[in-house]
């Protein structure tokens, strides 16, 4: 994934979900989601040269190759799990839901605007 502008992490998931090392620009959330030596390359943005020398060497090393997909397929697996994901939704709303609703309400556009709050009269 070499790129000079932010990506999202989308393309770098589906490739090591299938046991792919990846090569990707050091920025966004490419780095993020890249251990770089690990899961995969990094590489600096905008430069083609070392661009070149990580894809060759993953090329002419199929055991680093293969572990580095190896170890991304994990990461995914262990990491962006669908219950996962699901717990830490459920933890937000919890936590949202525990404070007060006074806390939770801010005002209204209108309110905003106007410089008066409608708050004390919402329903609680």
């Amino acid at each position: 994934m070499p790129s000079i502008w932010y990506e999202t992490f989308g393309l770098v998931a589906e490739a090591a979900a299938l046991g792919l090392p990846v090569v990707a620009s050091r920025i966004g959330a490419l780095e993020e989601n890249v251990v770089d030596g690990v899961t995969g390359l990094l590489v600096p943005p905008g430069r083609p040269e070392p661009l070149a020398r990580a894809i060759e060497r993953l090329w002419n090393d199929t055991r680093t190759s293969r572990a580095m997909g190896a170890a991304g397929r994990a990461r995914v697996r262990d990491t962006f799990r669908d219950d996962l994901h699901f717990e830490g939704i459920r933890a937000i709303y919890e936590r949202v839901l525990a404070e007060p609703r006074s806390a939770r309400q801010s005002p209204t556009p209108a309110e905003k605007r106007s410089g008066t709050s409608s708050m004390s009269s919402r329903p609680q």
